[in-house]
């Protein structure tokens, strides 16, 4: 006599699955907050031709932003309050940030503004000043002539590292830079052959 045994677990059926909800995205206001225009923004950021990784980046930048201002309306969004919000991005005791990142973010707001701009939305833009504005990063310290030839001296040891030495000093390159050189990179043609040649012989 065959016996039936039941399964050790019963699966349980849903009839009635709730399907995925969308947010359809709703025209701005000056009244809106920036939080309420980022559906709106996702979709024009679609559509202005921004690489994926552009347009996933500025939404990201927005929605921090639309964090800092809270309940804020755009209409009342002022320069001095994008301007507070780059100084949280930089301050040692807020995110900071390194000024190649700020750049970008800046770039974000800018972009969401002249939208809102373009919509007529806004009669003026709030991020007109900082259109040009670009935050500069610190001048990198710099060798005197003898910590140069100490250097050399001390590299001198080894030829690989006398090598990296040299490629750092007299190229300027970044680490990163010299990490991914080849010997493609390298032109070894007869022409560079021959002007090293006439200037050796100067």
């Amino acid at each position: 006599m065959k016996i039936l045994q039941l399964p050790l677990f019963l699966r349980k059926k849903f009839e009635n699955v709730a399907t995925q909800q969308t947010i359809t995205p709703v025209a701005p206001t000056a009244e809106s907050t920036v939080m309420q225009t980022l559906p709106a923004y996702a979709a024009s950021l679609g559509s202005q031709g921004y690489s994926q990784s552009t347009t996933k980046k500025y939404f990201a930048d927005i929605t921090k932003f639309s964090l800092f201002l809270r309940e804020k309306q755009v209409g009342e969004i002022t320069t001095h309050d994008i301007e507070q919000w780059i100084a949280t991005l930089l301050s040692k005791d807020g995110e900071k940030l390194d000024p190649k990142t700020v750049n970008r973010k800046v770039s974000a707001v800018i972009n969401y503004f002249l939208w809102l701009t373009s919509l007529q939305v806004l009669p003026k833009d709030p991020t007109a000043p900082l259109s040009n504005a670009r935050i500069q990063s610190p001048l990198p310290d710099y060798l005197y002539e003898q910590e140069i030839k100490t250097l050399y001296h001390e590299a001198s040891h080894d030829p690989r590292l006398y090598l990296l030495v040299l490629l750092f000093l007299e190229t300027g390159m970044k680490s990163s830079e010299l990490s991914t050189l080849t010997t493609a990179h390298v032109d070894i043609s007869e022409a560079v052959r021959k002007v090293r040649a006439n200037k050796s012989d100067d």
